[in-house]
């Protein structure tokens, strides 16, 4: 994000991480963009790695 606001300093630029192992991550997908998450083939958050 850093070098998003040096770039583009009047931007405003704020980020949320939640862990990807945690389903309840994944609950709040849909509440405000239609999103379809993309992972690798395979990959599956529930799965340990």
């Amino acid at each position: 994000m850093d070098e998003i606001n040096a770039e583009f300093p009047d931007l405003h630029v704020s980020g949320h991480l939640e862990p990807i192992e945690d389903p309840r991550s994944y609950d709040d997908m849909l509440l405000d963009r239609p999103v379809t998450p993309v992972s690798p083939p395979g990959w599956s958050p529930l799965t340990p790695e």
